[in-house]
């Protein structure tokens, strides 16, 4: 089979070595992957490979599927996106003239740097993993390095599809204007000639259809009154839909969903909200096409600038990377891979749910599974008192037979018979013999999948009194540790990435406010950094003092002054007096309080401590320096929007100030759920404010009524 996929190759190669540049280079780059992934295969099952790689565990698996990657992101890919390029220059699209170069660079350049570090971390892995290490530790002892070169490559294969995929927008340029206009002329033809005593209805009147059914949860009645019948198709087919089926199981108090808490409730505020939204937009659409019988012209549309487009890609961009950059560093953050295994009760078993359980009188426990044997005995398996195990249970898409999960006694070298207590074609209950004394025990049971093997897991019974895991009666400890941490990493990453380039732009233009924000975005990071620090390893003493310092006290405090240097020319003096006089007390302050370690003991993962846990007077500092911070960053932004300078960068900085405040309060009353992601997206949009302050902005042309613009040579004096 290689040997015929390699002629494949060669057949390509051949048949393409005469064609045009682009597509001539993906074609080559695409068959060297492939013959270079699929040489990968054939040496894996060389026997001395095959064991070594076996010997290897989870890092041997790692070295297996890098060959996929590469054959589909190097190779076929590859291919791909030069024969799509190619199509599209000969189709008389405009296309850059580099996109092939970056495309080809970026990819082929970034997927070898990724195979070959892969490879060579991978081995280093296994290596490690034979000689009797954890996976976990061998992966943990190579950090950040494989992060430091991991994350490059995958950034230089992004920026290539990046570059084919900017190539194919621009070239695709005139089919999106056509099929803009074959969208926009649907309706029209949908519709048919709609009577003229229709269109020259009033807006309100027509609007006022849409009220009655619309408040019920069917919307579109008013749109088919009023002669538009594909809208209303499409909100009479989705908003019952919407209203009745998709909203009540995100609220039933049956399921997890997301608005269990809030209840029915939410639909006394969905139905009017809708209800509204749809006669208000039908009014629009009603009164402009009555406008174009009338002859009154329509509003011109907005003009699109042309930046608007590259500012959509780079933040789209921005974003991926930040993503990539913020990955490498969650699994430190969330204890993956060194924290131990939590177990929870399962209150009810769905049909998707699959995986070996535990059955206990106070519930079933979802056992943790190895995907080999363990050596020596993992110090994280369940561990249950004496008499506690009443069965195990199995449930997969199909269960095997019964003799094919066992359960093995470690700490006396037998099997323990398992007797069939309750069978079905998804689920298969075992109940031991008697029972079990105390000692470890392992369950092996046949791994679900189309690759077949086993699954391990390993069970402690104790004796009575003795030290058992501490399991979970809240089933939704088992997930968010992952995706909680993703959000104050990225945050932390952007407030330093902020504080990085305000500090090279006052290098390069020195000024007081640059100095003042960058401080201000460092101490966000610290404050940050600390939340996500707590995550792993708890709140100390030492950790929640400089969370508080730097957070509670003077990070708005030093955004303010920035925005009070730009405010106050004239008393930039006594500014920086009184501030370095409050920065110091609040230090003083926070390092002399005495902490309540109960309160920090007692704080859940992921959330501040309270107000309480720090006594003293710290507060009085932190809500002095908080205010005044508050009242200049937020009042000078209103203030210059009042007296219309800079509107749109303040809008910018109260906008993220009000984010970052009210994610905040909502933290203090109890709501955890939007705090990270309000600090994330509060110190992006201060900072987009802060950036657009620091432009230049356009001079306008400014012209005389029979005149000539004289423009004086005279620098102006500017603050700062």
């Amino acid at each position: 089979m290689m040997a015929a996929f390699w002629l494949l190759l060669v057949t390509l190669a051949g048949s393409f070595r005469g064609a045009r540049r682009p597509l001539r280079w993906f074609v080559l780059a695409g068959c060297g992957a492939l013959a270079v992934g699929t040489w990968q295969g054939p040496m894996q099952a060389l026997p001395a490979v095959h064991d070594l790689i076996d010997q290897g565990g989870e890092a041997g698996d790692v070295i297996v599927n890098l060959h996929a990657q590469l054959n589909m992101l190097g190779g076929l890919m590859v291919m791909l996106v030069g024969a799509a390029g190619s199509l599209l220059a000969l189709r008389g699209g405009r296309v850059p003239r580099r996109w092939a170069r970056v495309a080809l660079a970026g990819v082929v350049a970034g997927m070898g740097a990724y195979y070959v570090a892969g490879i060579g971390f991978s081995a280093v892995q296994a290596h490690a993993v034979a000689g009797g290490e954890a996976f976990r530790s061998a992966v943990a002892r190579l950090e950040p390095w494989s992060a430091l070169v991991l994350v490059p490559a995958a950034a230089a294969v992004l920026a290539g599809f990046g570059a084919y995929a900017r190539a194919a927008w621009t070239a695709t340029e005139g089919d999106r204007s056509a099929a803009r206009l074959a969208l926009a002329g649907m309706p029209r033809r949908f519709s048919g000639p709609v009577p003229k005593r229709v269109r020259r209805r009033s807006p309100a009147s027509v609007a006022a259809y849409e009220l009655p059914l619309g408040i019920l949860g069917f919307p579109g009645l008013g749109w088919l009154f009023a002669g538009f019948p594909l809208t209303a198709s499409v909100l009479l087919t989705l908003g019952p839909a919407l209203t009745w089926a998709v909203i009540p199981a995100f609220f039933t108090p049956f399921g997890h969903g997301p608005l269990r808490s809030i209840g029915w409730e939410i639909e006394l505020v969905w139905l009017p909200a809708t209800t509204l939204l749809s006669a208000a937009f039908l009014y629009r659409a009603h009164a402009r096409r009555r406008a174009k019988l009338k002859g009154t012209p329509p509003p011109k549309p907005r003009r699109r600038r042309r930046g608007s487009y590259r500012t959509k890609v780079s933040v789209a961009v921005g974003g991926m990377l930040l993503l990539l950059v913020t990955l490498p560093f969650v699994p430190a953050v969330a204890g993956v891979g060194s924290s131990a295994v939590r177990y929870s009760y399962q209150p009810r078993l769905t049909r998707e749910t699959t995986g070996q359980f535990l059955r206990t009188p106070k519930g079933t426990i979802k056992l943790f599974s190895w995907s080999d044997p363990q050596d020596p005995y993992p110090g994280d398996a369940l561990r249950v008192g004496s008499g506690q195990v009443a069965s195990l249970l199995v449930r997969a898409a199909a269960v095997d037979r019964a003799g094919a999960y066992q359960l093995f006694d470690l700490t006396r070298g037998t099997r323990v018979p398992l007797a069939v207590e309750r069978r079905s074609p998804r689920t298969l209950a075992l109940a031991p013999a008697g029972s079990l004394d105390p000692g470890r025990y392992v369950f092996v049971t046949t791994h679900e999948g189309m690759f077949g093997g086993k699954d391990f897991s390993y069970v402690s019974v104790v004796n009575p009194g003795g030290s058992v895991t501490d399991v979970s009666s809240d089933t939704r400890d088992r997930a968010p540790a992952i995706a909680g941490s993703v959000l104050p990493v990225a945050a932390a990453l952007v407030a330093l990435l902020f504080a990085f380039l305000l500090l090279r732009s006052f290098r390069a233009r020195p000024a007081g406010q640059k100095a003042l924000w960058a401080c201000g975005f460092a101490l966000f990071a610290v404050a940050i950094a600390c939340e996500a620090a707590a995550q792993r390893a708890g709140w100390s003493a030492a950790l929640f003092r400089a969370y508080y310092l730097a957070g509670g006290c003077l990070t708005v405090a030093l955004l303010g002054a920035g925005s009070a240097w730009l405010l106050l020319p004239r008393h930039r003096r006594l500014l920086v007096g009184v501030l370095a006089a409050g920065a110091l007390s609040a230090t003083v302050a926070v390092l002399l309080a005495p902490v309540d370690t109960h309160a920090l003991v007692a704080t859940a993962s992921g959330r501040p401590p309270a107000n309480h846990a720090l006594g003293g007077y710290a507060y009085l500092w932190a809500i002095a320096l908080n205010s005044l911070g508050t009242l200049f960053l937020v009042g000078g932004s209103l203030w210059s929007i009042v007296r219309r300078q800079r509107v749109a960068q303040n809008i910018w900085i109260a906008a993220g100030a009000l984010a970052v405040a009210g994610a905040t309060g909502m933290s203090r009353a109890g709501n955890y759920s939007l705090v990270y992601l309000g600090e994330l997206v509060g110190i992006a949009l201060m900072f987009a404010g802060f950036t657009l302050i620091g432009r230049k902005p356009p001079e306008p042309a400014r012209r005389r009524r029979g005149a000539r613009v004289l423009v004086s040579e005279t620098p102006v004096a500017r603050p700062g």
